[in-house]
């Protein structure tokens, strides 16, 4: 998103939704200027830091992430209950794991790609030199997480 670099894929069954990150050293909350300017965002950051949030919403700022991600909106609509380590839920991860795969080949996901090559084939336009190496100047020194 903006000046910040992740990659993360997802697909939604019936039932289940899960995700695969590609950047697991990534933190969810990685610095990123405009989201950093608004009061919520410093508020959250600032109790984040100080530990005042509850075990749930700091899950959000660990400074990583798993693998793979599995969660069950039916039972767990705020998704926070990762399920993709339970043995009882092996074959629905697979099974999305599977289709996670199909999707990006069938789609011929570019995330791969990194955003230089994009940039030097003509796909996309270069923010990365201009705008982007800006905003990551812009960006504090010390850890985006706790």
């Amino acid at each position: 998103m903006d000046e910040t670099f992740d990659r993360v894929r997802s697909v939604r069954g019936e039932r289940y939704r899960y995700v695969r990150n590609f950047h697991l050293e990534l933190p969810y909350m990685q610095w990123l200027n405009y989201l950093d300017e608004m009061p919520i965002q410093k508020d959250w950051r600032r109790l984040a830091f100080e530990g005042k949030l509850t075990p749930v919403q700091m899950q959000w700022w660990t400074r990583t992430k798993p693998k793979e991600e599995l969660y069950d909106p039916d039972t767990d609509p705020y998704e926070v209950k990762n399920l993709a380590d339970s043995p009882a839920h092996q074959a629905t991860l697979n099974e999305m794991r599977a289709a996670l795969d199909k999707w990006i080949v069938d789609t011929k996901d570019l995330g791969e790609v990194p955003e230089k090559e994009l940039i030097k084939r003509g796909l996309v336009r270069d923010v990365l030199s201009t705008e982007y190496d800006a905003r990551v100047k812009l960006h504090p020194t010390t850890p985006p997480v706790p």
